[in-house]
């Protein structure tokens, strides 16, 4: 859920930030992140630590990287060749993240691979429904902010499923200070703003930003 809403709510901001032709460069970080997390996982998998504390830490990360991807394409002034390459490899690393951990998880389900499947569709489509009400209602970088909750939420699932409980306090502390930051700067847009064309998305109220 949390990666569809991402990559989609890229759209709206890259379309914004920048030109509009430039919200599908998320489809092609998105599935670039995704295949490269998805060939690291066999690294991973032969890390020594439990699977389920692998993936929480993995999750938790990731709402961080969220946060991260989002800064440096507000920093970014203009789309020339070098802003754009760090923007296009920031912006990979919480699709790179996720798809080392949609892998390990379904490679160690491998025997209830369908259901399995099922569940990453169904996720996978809450995002899809989720991102028009989010748009209107939080505006486009609010709305990558709420993946980024979601992804610490994951984290806290996993935490529990390991039985650490500091793992899952973490989580939930992260997950709660995501919702605070996102509630704060969608009242007064001041914290994500910058210079150039990203100041005019960061002004903007949420329902503007999702007509235009």
């Amino acid at each position: 859920m949390g990666t569809l809403l991402l990559e989609l709510s890229l759209t709206r901001v890259f379309s914004v930030v920048f030109y509009y032709h430039f919200a599908f460069l998320a489809i092609s970080i998105a599935l670039f992140g995704l295949g490269a997390g998805g060939v690291f996982s066999y690294v991973v998998a032969g890390w020594k630590t439990p699977l389920y504390k692998r993936l929480g830490r993995l999750s938790a990360i990731n709402s961080l990287l969220v946060v991260l991807a989002l800064l440096v394409i507000l920093g970014q002034k203009t789309a020339d060749g070098a802003n754009l390459a760090l923007i296009y490899f920031t912006t990979a690393l919480p699709f790179f993240l996720a798809g080392t951990i949609v892998s390990l998880a379904v490679s160690e389900a491998i025997k209830k691979v369908s259901r399995v499947y099922f569940f990453d569709l169904l996720g996978a489509a809450g995002g899809c429904l989720l991102l028009i009400p989010l748009l209107d209602l939080l505006g486009g970088l609010n709305t990558v902010l709420a993946a980024g909750v979601l992804f610490a939420v994951a984290a806290a699932i996993w935490h529990s499923m390991d039985g650490s409980i500091a793992g899952r306090a973490g989580s939930v502390a992260l997950a709660l200070l995501l919702v605070a930051f996102l509630t704060y700067n969608t009242r007064l847009p001041r914290v994500l703003t910058t210079s150039g064309t990203a100041s005019r998305v960061c002004r903007l109220p949420p329902r503007t930003e999702a007509a235009r």
